[in-house]
């Protein structure tokens, strides 16, 4: 605590006096004895008030800060010259840097701190709808005002370049060499996108403008659902024919023909659901009547020249050197990212 301030107790004013009669012996004062305010150092006359060792026109008792007569209570500062003054309790708490950011009042009792500021608990609510923050629920800043995440979502956030809906968490910036901006994306959107070069929604449909906060919640949450089905869904189909392909390698290290035709089974297993599940994406966009189709000409052809090559040199694999292996191994990987 600042060495000025006297303690951290306010202190009351014990009497106001006059010449003439008073209450309180302890301020008794003789009328052949001339008496000086502290603070303008002029002849006492009529009311006044003793306080901080001292005496002081009923005028002059007032808060360094702010200037407004302390009648009641106060807190003692001491100034440069070693004598004190006094504070009201706003402007005490003030230089103790406690009060709220929202009514300005000091903070006497337990409070929040956020964003650098401190609030009483029922004024640390959303510059919006004025809700009031609970201790698990999420808040944002924007322009040194904190708002609920429904709130802040559709009047501040950034849209994710992949999904078009609100940013509210950790992101990626990505530089789109099309448009030559930088686009915020979500991780699991930026993933779906540098994995299988996949936007959520296309570049070309424009974002849409919701009515209420209601509404674009809802999309926000099945869209969210969505992207998280999609990753698990690829990310795991990935790491199975992966495991499918490293496997068939060990296989043919080993000369272990048998083990090496049920994993080329399960190879083409694999290949049979990626091409059904290409089959069913179209059939529902014939059902929406969306002609644009999923444009795949190159990719299927190299995938069949591989997988061709591949089974072809399987069939002469018995006794390969150690040079024949790595060329697996390189044409597994070239599968792999086919």
């Amino acid at each position: 605590m600042n060495n000025h301030f006297d303690n951290k107790f306010p202190h009351y004013v014990h009497s106001i006096n006059t010449n003439t009669k008073t209450t309180s012996l302890s301020s008794i004062i003789s009328t052949k004895e001339q008496k000086c305010c502290v603070e303008c150092k002029k002849p006492i006359k009529g009311k006044f008030v003793r306080a901080l060792e001292g005496m002081f026109h009923l005028d002059c008792f007032r808060c360094m800060d702010c200037k407004e007569i302390c009648l009641t209570k106060f807190f003692p500062f001491k100034i440069e010259d070693g004598t004190f003054r006094p504070l009201c309790e706003n402007d005490y708490y003030k230089r103790l840097d406690l009060v709220c950011a929202k009514c300005g009042n000091a903070l006497l009792d337990s409070h929040v701190n956020a964003i650098g500021k401190k609030y009483h608990i029922e004024h640390f609510c959303c510059a919006k709808c004025s809700v009031v923050f609970k201790s698990q629920d999420l808040y944002y800043e924007h322009n040194g005002d904190i708002y609920c995440q429904k709130d802040y979502s559709i009047l501040y956030a950034s849209k994710c370049g992949s999904c078009r809906t609100s940013v509210l968490k950790q992101y990626i910036e990505y530089n789109n060499n099309k448009t030559k901006t930088i686009e915020k994306l979500h991780l699991d959107c930026y993933m779906i996108y540098k994995s299988w070069n996949v936007r959520m929604v296309p570049e070309y449909v424009p974002i849409k403008v919701y009515n209420t906060v209601e509404e674009e919640f809802k999309d926000r949450n099945r869209m969210e659902e969505r992207v998280s089905k999609i990753w698990s869904i690829l990310s795991s189909y990935m790491q199975s024919s992966a495991e499918c392909m490293s496997k068939l390698l060990s296989f043919i290290n080993s000369h272990s023909v048998n083990h090496e035709m049920e994993q080329a089974n399960s190879f083409v297993y694999h290949i049979e659901v990626l091409f059904n599940a290409l089959d069913e994406i179209e059939t529902k966009m014939r059902q929406y009547k969306d002609s644009t189709g999923l444009k795949l000409q190159n990719e299927p052809r190299e995938l069949v020249k591989k997988i061709i090559y591949f089974f072809s040199t399987i069939s002469h694999s018995t006794g390969i050197p150690h040079d024949y292996t790595k060329e697996f191994l390189s044409l597994i990987t070239l599968l792999a990212q086919h």
